[in-house]
Order: C-alpha cells, then sequence, then structure tokens
C-alpha cells in the first residue's frame, strides 16, 4: 500500500473510530466499569501504533533512518492494520448494543 494513501485512510478510520467510540460511551451507564475498559482499549489501540516501528526497521536490519526507501510503507502498513482491526472491532461491539 502506497504510504501517502495509507496515513489517509489511517487518518479516516482514526476518525470512524473516534465516533464509534463516542456512540459507544454514551450506550453505557454511568459509573459502569465497562466505561473505563473501554477507554482502556482506546488508549491501548493508541499505544500500540508504536509497535510499528518494528516491521518498518527490521526490513531494513534494524536502521532507523529510510529516506528514499520503501520501508516507510511497511510502518504505515502496519499502522492502516491496527486502525482498521479497531475500527471493526468497535463497529461490532455497537452492534452488538443495536442487536444487530
Amino acid at each position: 500500500m502506497e504510504t501517502l494513501k495509507a496515513i489517509q485512510y489511517c487518518k479516516k478510520l482514526l476518525t470512524d473510530s473516534q465516533i464509534l467510540y463516542k456512540k459507544l460511551r454514551a450506550t453505557i451507564p454511568k459509573g459502569n466499569i465497562h466505561a473505563k475498559l473501554l477507554a482502556k482499549y482506546m488508549a491501548a489501540q493508541n499505544a500500540s501504533v508504536k509497535y510499528c516501528e518494528l516491521p518498518r526497521n527490521a526490513g531494513a536490519e534494524w536502521e532507523t533512518e529510510h529516506a528514499g526507501s520503501m520501508f516507510p510503507d511497511l510502518q504505515a502498513e502496519c499502522i492502516y492494520n491496527l486502525r482498521k482491526a479497531q475500527n471493526e472491532f468497535l463497529n461490532g461491539l455497537l452492534d452488538m448494543t443495536e442487536g444487530k
């Protein structure tokens, strides 16, 4: 996947996931422990993006400078896959709350 395209998709997925999060959060009763659990899930997903540096650098023999190479594409694809999985998970939760 082209890096720029992956970044654009990631931004859209991130925005969509924030909307889904807010919708889900609104379905959880005040004081319910699942509100904190959902917030922790979102924080963990955001934190996991940093690990996408690993496939980028592994493919470059652990170098950290990649100007003009294909290795940033590996990082962008990893982030896209994480954001896509997050979005699908949140959509599934919302469907469950709506009885779908």
